[in-house]
C-alpha cells in the first residue's frame, strides 16, 4: 500500500544495484577518485560491449565544454608536465563522464527506476553516519567531530533530498509509499541539519524553494503544494531548535561563529596582509588571488585560459598545508569556486561553455514541460542544474576531486528520458 510505512519488497525489482554497489564503494573510501573515474568509463565500455551499439548522447551543450577541455589539456601539454596537466583532467572530466554513463544506463535500465536507487542508496549513507555517530559518542568533543561524520557524502544526500521532495510535491507519484517517502524525507533532512555544512544548507534551501516555486506556477494542486511547504519549514525549523537544544554550547557558540564570518570569508576585496588574515578567510583569499592573476595575464589567456595544469598562485600558505605537505611551493590546482578555477585555466570562453553544459538539461526541461506539461522528470531537469551551479560557487561543483555522481547519472539518465519521448 502506499500509504504503508512498510518498504514493499517488489520495488526493489526496480533497482540498479550496480549504482547501490558504486555508491557504497565510495562512501567506505575502498577506491580513490582515480580509481573510480575508470571504473566509469569501464561501465560505459561494458554497456556498450553488451549492446553491441554506441550511442550518441543527446546532450548537445555538452559537447562544447568536452571540446573545450580538450582544448585546455592540449594547451596544457604544450606548457606544463604531463602529470599535472592529467592531475587537471581528474578535475575536470568525470562530471562529463558520469552524465554519459546516466544516459547509458537509461537506454539499458529503461524499466528500472534510477530515482528508487538513489533514494536506497542515501537511505544506506543516513544509515552509515546514524552508526558512525552512535559509534563516537564518547569520542565527540568539538563541532568538527560532528562534521566528519555527517559530511560523508553529504552533497549527493542534498541532490538525493531534492528529487525526493519533487516526488513529495507529486500527488500520484511515489518511491517507495507516501509515508515511507516522508519518513525518508525527515530522515535525510535530519542528516543535512547535522552536518553542520553552510554550503549544504544554502543549496537545500535554493533547490526546495525552486521546487515549491514551479510547483506553484505549473502545478494544479496549489493549495496541496502550500500545504506540503508548511510542513517542510516545520519539520525543518524543530531541526533546528533541536540541534541547537540538544548539542552542547561550546558546538552551537562554535557554528554560531562560523555562520557570522560567512561573509568575511567569502570577501575577496578585504586586506590580505598575514597568512592568518588569508586562513580566516580562504574562500575570499583564494577569489582574490584568482581575480588578480587573471588580470595580470594577457587578453589572449583572459578570454581562453591558461590551459590545464595551470596552478593559482597564492602568497600564503596556511601553517597545516605547509606542514603535511599539501601545497607545493605557492601553487593550487584548484579553488573552492568552480568558476575561478575556470577563469584562470579556460577563461571567460571556458566560463559561458560550463555554464553551457550545466544549464542545457534546463532548457530540455522547460521543453519537456511545454510539450508533456508538469512533469517530474522536467522538474528534476530544471531544479538539479541550479543546485549546481550554487554548489559551483560554494564548493567546487562540477570542478572538483571527488564528483557527484548522483547529479551527472540523473542528468544523463532523465536527458535520456526526455530526449526519447520527443523522438
Amino acid at each position: 500500500m502506499q500509504g504503508s510505512i512498510t518498504l514493499d519488497k517488489t520495488k526493489y525489482n526496480e533497482i540498479i544495484w550496480p549504482i547501490v554497489v558504486l555508491f557504497f564503494i565510495r562512501i567506505h573510501g575502498f577506491l580513490s577518485d582515480e580509481l573510480m573515474f575508470i571504473i566509469y568509463l569501464a561501465f560505459i565500455l561494458i554497456i556498450i560491449g553488451f549492446n553491441k551499439k554506441i550511442l550518441i548522447t543527446k546532450f548537445y551543450g555538452m559537447y562544447p565544454y568536452i571540446i573545450w577541455i580538450a582544448i585546455m589539456a592540449l594547451i596544457g601539454i604544450m606548457n606544463y608536465e604531463n602529470r599535472v596537466v592529467a592531475r587537471d583532467i581528474f578535475y575536470f572530466a568525470p562530471t562529463v563522464v558520469l552524465v554519459i554513463l546516466g544516459f547509458y544506463l537509461f537506454y539499458t535500465y529503461e524499466k528500472k527506476s534510477i530515482v528508487k536507487t538513489f533514494v536506497l542508496c542515501g537511505l544506506i549513507n543516513a544509515l552509515h553516519c546514524i552508526l558512525m555517530f552512535g559509534l563516537s559518542l564518547g569520542e565527540i568533543k568539538v563541532m568538527q567531530d560532528i562534521r566528519d561524520i555527517f559530511n560523508c557524502e553529504i552533497y549527493e544526500m542534498c541532490m538525493i533530498t531534492l528529487v525526493l521532495a519533487i516526488y513529495i510535491f507529486d500527488n500520484e507519484r511515489v518511491v517507495f509509499g507516501k509515508v515511507m517517502d516522508v519518513v525518508l524525507f525527515i530522515l535525510f533532512i535530519g542528516i543535512i541539519l547535522m552536518s553542520f555544512s553552510r554550503s549544504v544548507w544554502v543549496d537545500m534551501v535554493v533547490g526546495i524553494a525552486l521546487v515549491i516555486i514551479l510547483n506553484l506556477i505549473f502545478g494544479a494542486r496549489k493549495a496541496k503544494t502550500y500545504l506540503k511547504t508548511s510542513i517542510i519549514i516545520i519539520v525543518a525549523a524543530l531541526g533546528v531548535i533541536f540541534i541547537y537544544t540538544a548539542a552542547p554550547s561550546h558546538i552551537i557558540n562554535d557554528y554560531n561563529a562560523k555562520i557570522e564570518k560567512t561573509s568575511d570569508e567569502i570577501n575577496e576585496r578585504q586586506s590580505f596582509k598575514t597568512i592568518e588574515d588569508a586562513s580566516n578567510s580562504w574562500r575570499g583569499y583564494e577569489t582574490y588571488c584568482a581575480t588578480k592573476q587573471w588580470e595580470k595575464s594577457p587578453s589572449i589567456n583572459q578570454l581562453f585560459g591558461l590551459g590545464l595544469g595551470k596552478s593559482i598562485y597564492v602568497k600564503f600558505v596556511p601553517y597545516a598545508w605547509a606542514e603535511k605537505g599539501m601545497v607545493k611551493g605557492h601553487d593550487i590546482p584548484l579553488l573552492h569556486n568552480a568558476y575561478y578555477t575556470m577563469l584562470i585555466k579556460g577563461g571567460i570562453v571556458g566560463i559561458i561553455f560550463m555554464l553551457l553544459f550545466c544549464l542545457y538539461p534546463l532548457y530540455i526541461g522547460i521543453k519537456s514541460i511545454k510539450r508533456n506539461g508538469f512533469n517530474d522528470e522536467a522538474l528534476i531537469l530544471i531544479t538539479l542544474p541550479i543546485a549546481l551551479l550554487v554548489q559551483a560557487y560554494v564548493v567546487r561543483g562540477l570542478i572538483v576531486q571527488h564528483p557527484n555522481i548522483v547529479w551527472g547519472v540523473l542528468i544523463g539518465w532523465f536527458c535520456g528520458y526526455v530526449k526519447k519521448e520527443e523522438d
